[in-house]
């Protein structure tokens, strides 16, 4: 009476063909091992005492899917489509999709949860509110008050159990890709918070993270004293109280003055984004220009440097973009209205570097411009923005290279991996030709994720993710080779959690390079 699917709404009919007597141990069975009834409730058996089966006449969730306006259906696709495979239920602490729902072990916390309960949102926004389930409040000081008042009201919302699940969410960003049918949590759940907190207020913590790509270029200025302000017990108790932890110390090394030192030539922001453009080609071909990100020039300049050392010795005429804010902190936070602003000029800014190779530095911020900036802009980025990897690929080594003493293990950052799959196969390459030997280790995600292990309320969650797969792994390489990572957050969380520090390849790389004539 059933084909391989769909049996559980035939199972009005269970009884007549099973007969009483079997269907009735059936049922026995299924209130020894679900007596609550909790497991797919209503279909196949129910406890003896528990309800009724399903019927065919009984509603459907397409019924309540079909509620959701067409507007919002197209906008919200990846989470409407989600067809419920649960590949994302993976328990592979080695995959990296999804780790909130491995840490937690929570479905809610897992891509399908949260298109489900994202689904759900949606439909009762449609019901509640006909056409304006898409509408954003515009934030006042007016709406200050009255998202304080929703605040403390302690009234009922279904919406508050969509912002627990979404607030689990790392942003990894791994569903876009490795899901069958690309849900991009991070993308969904960006436009929920920032219509969550039309409502509600936002946590401290929120504008915190997505201020500090403004804020760091005046910290570094004094960063002796920011640091003495900022790590000390008190700074500490106080950054807890406002959501934050275990902030990490500003650079004293001046990258200007370093850059300078080296003749590299700097390209202006300001002037790109009022029309500009890059000009000069050397005999080498185009300009190469590095983009630099909020971590690497503030917390980590070494690996800029280390970076235009390379391309210096590979004969490449080098510069570096002004520093600019991503944005990536503020789309996590779902603060659309000022990343869209953000995106625009970018847009401006990468027009005016199209006569030049642009290269990133960290994978998190460079893979901005190939997902949120386009969406955000409505079309694709004026400019590709290459990871480092894809750039050194194709560059000409000094030849012939004699085989290096000493071995590496990479652990790539695990958006960089899903977003940029060859990212692994690009790196062995790239230490083949320079005569060094790389090793990839399968790991999962670290747990930093940006700005996620720094909160407060995702601390144990961000530890324990590094506990399930890159604490036993690097452990394991520990005697072999040495551990090099390609995410500042990575490197980040190993410092926090073991106490030492990781190079980037491309430090390797200039080490080694260094030794050739």
């Amino acid at each position: 009476i059933w084909g391989e699917h769909g049996k559980g709404f035939r199972s009005e009919y269970n009884p007549l063909f099973f007969g009483e007597t079997l269907y009735g141990a059936i049922c026995e069975i299924k209130g020894v091992f679900d007596p609550e009834n909790r497991l797919n409730p209503g279909k196949l058996a129910v406890p003896p005492g528990k309800g009724d089966l399903f019927t065919i006449e009984a509603d459907k969730r397409g019924k309540f899917d079909r509620q959701i306006g067409p507007d919002t259906r197209t906008k919200y696709s990846t989470s409407i489509n989600c067809n419920g495979n649960g590949q994302c239920f993976d328990v592979d602490v080695d995959s990296v999709m999804c780790p909130s729902s491995k840490v937690t072990r929570d479905r809610i916390h897992s891509p399908k949860g949260r298109a489900g309960v994202m689904r759900e949102w949606l439909r009762q926004l449609e019901v509640a509110r006909p056409g304006q389930a898409l509408a954003l409040a515009a934030p006042s000081p007016a709406g200050f008050l009255t998202r304080a008042a929703n605040h403390r009201s302690g009234d009922y919302d279904f919406s508050h159990e969509v912002y627990r699940a979404m607030d689990g969410c790392l942003a990894c960003k791994a569903c876009a890709t490795q899901c069958p049918i690309q849900v991009d949590v991070p993308a969904f759940r960006s436009e929920f918070l920032a219509r969550y907190h039309g409502r509600y207020l936002r946590p401290v913590s929120d504008h915190l993270i997505a201020g500090l790509e403004n804020v760091l270029p005046w910290m570094a200025r004094l960063p002796r004293l920011v640091n003495l302000l900022s790590t000390n017990a008190l700074s500490r108790w106080v950054l807890k109280r406002f959501g934050l932890v275990d902030i990490p110390a500003v650079s004293t090394t001046s990258l200007d003055a370093a850059l300078r030192n080296r003749g590299v030539a700097r390209v202006d922001a300001n002037a790109l984004a009022a029309g500009g453009r890059v000009t000069g080609v050397s005999e080498n071909g185009r300009p190469l220009v590095f983009l630099l990100d909020a971590f690497t020039t503030y917390y980590e300049p070494h690996i800029v440097l280390a970076a235009v050392e390379v391309a210096q010795r590979l004969g490449r005429d080098v510069r570096v973009l002004g520093f600019e804010p991503s944005g990536k902190g503020a789309h996590v936070k779902g603060f659309l209205g000022r990343f869209s602003a953000q995106a625009q000029r970018w847009k401006a800014i990468l027009a005016g570097l199209d006569g030049a190779d642009v290269v990133g530095l960290d994978p998190a911020v460079v893979l901005v411009f190939r997902d949120e900036l386009p969406h955000a802009l409505g079309e694709a980025a004026p400019t590709t923005v290459s990871l480092l990897q894809e750039w050194l690929e194709a560059a000409a080594f000094p030849a012939p290279v004699a085989k290096a003493d000493g071995a590496y293990s990479l652990f790539a950052h695990c958006t960089e991996r899903t977003a940029a799959p060859k990212t692994n196969a690009l790196w062995k390459k790239i230490f083949s030709k320079a005569g060094l030997r790389l090793d990839v280790e399968s790991v999962g995600c670290c747990g930093m994720c940006g700005a996620f292990g720094h909160e407060a309320r995702h601390e144990a969650e961000s530890r324990g993710i590094y506990d399930l797969s890159w604490r036993p792994h690097l452990a394991k390489v520990a005697d072999r080779s040495e551990a090099l990572a390609t995410g500042y957050s990575c490197r980040s969380q190993v410092k926090r959690c073991e106490g030492r520090s990781l190079r980037h390849p491309i430090e390797v790389l200039a080490a080694h390079l260094r030794s050739v004539p």
